[in-house]
């Protein structure tokens, strides 16, 4: 029962339609990044976590700026899902160009990526919502309260799959990818 409940409130229509925006302008911004030149990354300092709670951190740190779009109408999601496809694709085409295999390259980021991706994408949800009460607000005619209650059970669902999403990706990259 209680596992229905919170599929309801994970996989609504609305839920899927932005999941699919989300994952639409990862991967767009994942094909531009790997257009660019990856020289643009040689002289980048990437934060090098000390330890399996650093690298969970740091990826919390990042869906919560990506699901903080929910009360700045999702510009902040906008930039750093764009951002963060950008570098991917980036770093796709530099490990190519120094010599990967396409294979290589898919084993490397296939362990952490499978539950990582992921989860910056369900935090993509959650940051455009904001956009996406106001539009149901003034085209339906819910009132306020309950349909913020309702958004907000949904919400809290999703962060709570980021969260644990984020928790074994950053297991699987510290103990297996590292």
């Amino acid at each position: 029962m209680l596992v229905n409940t919170y599929r309801s409130y994970v996989m609504t229509k609305s839920n899927i339609i932005i999941l699919f925006i989300s994952s639409g302008l990862f991967a767009v911004t994942i094909a531009l990044g790997s257009l660019l030149n990856p020289d643009s990354l040689s002289n980048q300092e990437f934060i090098e976590p000390a330890s399996f709670w650093g690298l969970f951190e740091n990826n919390l740190i990042v869906c919560l700026i990506l699901a903080s779009g929910l009360f700045f109408l999702g510009i902040p999601t906008l930039i750093y899902l764009a951002m963060n496809g950008l570098i991917v694709g980036l770093a796709i085409k530099q490990h190519v160009n120094n010599g990967m295999s396409n294979w290589e390259v898919f084993l490397k980021l296939a362990p952490h990526g499978v539950l990582e991706i992921p989860a910056l994408l369900l935090a993509g949800v959650i940051g455009f919502k904001g956009l996406h009460i106001l539009i149901e607000l003034f085209v339906t005619s819910k009132k306020f309260i309950p349909l913020i209650k309702e958004h907000l059970v949904s919400i809290f669902c999703i962060g709570s799959k980021v969260i644990i999403f984020l928790f074994f990706a950053a297991l699987i990259e510290w103990y297996v990818t590292y």
